[in-house]
């Protein structure tokens, strides 16, 4: 069991009731487990299903009450991996990942620069391409007044 005491799917869907009844203009919902110093590939998997799942359960609630067209989900993450494997099968810190935004009005597709794996920092990492601060900043400019965040 989650130590909120409920699945990541259920958490995305009181989070999306919210949103729907209008309780709430922010959600904030986590999902932990993806600093996967070792072991990587299964815990990985496991928890990219487990993120999919709750998305699909999220837009499919709000597709019904029809509030997917004003609904902006977006990723984050405090750090980046590497992207060499370490020798307890995982990845250490780095300073690039991959941010993910889905939504009602979201244009589609890859942004960015294609990562250059063959051109690693001196830690086997990704160099940055854009700052995920300028993605949220950018997605809240038009707010303007404080939001009341639910926490799920």
């Amino acid at each position: 069991m989650h130590p909120y005491g409920k699945s990541f799917a259920a958490r995305c869907a009181s989070a999306a009731q919210a949103i729907a009844h209008d309780e709430t203009a922010v959600a904030r919902i986590m999902l932990h487990g993806f600093d996967t110093h070792e072991c990587q590939a299964a815990r990985h998997a496991a928890l990219l299903a487990e993120l999919a799942d709750g998305l699909a359960t999220l837009r499919d609630a709000l597709m019904r009450t029809g509030d997917w067209h004003r609904t902006l989900m977006m990723t984050v993450s405090k750090f980046g991996q590497s992207a060499r494997e370490n020798a307890a099968g995982g990845t250490d810190h780095g300073a690039a990942s991959a941010q993910f935004a889905m939504g009602g009005r979201v244009i589609g597709g890859l942004y960015g620069v294609p990562p250059q794996l063959d051109a690693l920092d001196d830690e086997s990492g990704l160099f940055a391409d854009i700052d995920f601060c300028r993605l949220y900043a950018n997605a809240v400019a038009g707010f303007g007044a404080p939001l009341p965040i639910l926490r799920a």
